[in-house]
């Protein structure tokens, strides 16, 4: 914890700890802070089910991160977390026919054969992987989608995105199909989950639900924070 003037600013690396003193109102409003905080972050991690609304059991980009690198004993964790979108990178890859198989293809003597059926088709059809980054006050991190939910966002089916990749190219064709998305604000509510390759941790962000945001809701959840904030640094002045 560092002191600035009248101001307080708390910097945690791995752990902290605040060790109060007789007469020290700031060490009992912090304590207060973050029990409150932990309940919220509970009631995320814990509750899978998603409303979209209740602005209050939101995080940021950046605590989502940091809750997921600290509780590595559970291995999928949920949060919902109101960021823009900021860019795509891929949309969709050419996938088996057979049933519902989503599995990548490869292309062997002019044929697409799938590894996990092990049948060769001379068709495929498209599936949605489609990565973006998103991001929001406190930085920035890369999410994947797929099935229903990317087609929910992009409002077309993925073999109608697929045509339109191959009519237009790769790049002018993400930008027409997302142009419109770019910058655009909604309440994700993402599965987080760590893999492990090599000796090396990737930290894997899939988007399982997407919500429009309210915005007269989500202004007057911004406007509480910000007022409980303020009154927070009166009283420790």
């Amino acid at each position: 914890m560092k002191f600035l003037g009248n101001k307080i600013r708390i910097i945690s690396c791995c752990s902290s700890k605040i060790i109060p003193c007789d007469g020290c109102e700031v060490t009992d409003q912090l304590k207060i802070w973050y029990g409150n905080i932990t309940n919220i972050i509970g009631l995320v991690n814990e509750v899978p089910n998603f409303h979209g609304t209740n602005y209050d059991k939101n995080v940021s980009i950046s605590t989502a991160k940091f809750l997921t690198k600290i509780n590595k004993n559970k291995p999928i964790h949920y949060f919902n977390i109101v960021a823009k979108i900021l860019k795509f990178q891929n949309l969709v890859y050419k996938s088996c026919t057979n049933g519902n198989c989503r599995k990548k293809v490869q292309m062997e003597n002019n044929k697409y054969y799938c590894s996990k059926c092990q049948v060769t088709s001379e068709k495929f059809n498209y599936s949605f992987m489609v990565n973006i980054i998103i991001y929001d006050h406190s930085e920035s991190y890369k999410a994947t989608i797929f099935g229903d939910k990317a087609t929910k966002l992009l409002e077309k089916t993925a073999n109608e995105i697929g045509k339109i990749l191959e009519e237009n190219g790769e790049n002018k064709g993400i930008n027409i199909i997302t142009k419109h998305l770019i910058n655009t604000i909604y309440n994700f509510k993402i599965r987080t989950y760590i893999s492990i390759y090599k000796d090396s941790e990737t930290y894997n962000w899939t988007i399982i639900d997407i919500k429009p945001i309210n915005v007269t809701k989500y202004s007057q959840h911004l406007a509480t924070l910000h007022k409980e904030a303020d009154d927070f640094c009166k009283k420790t002045k």
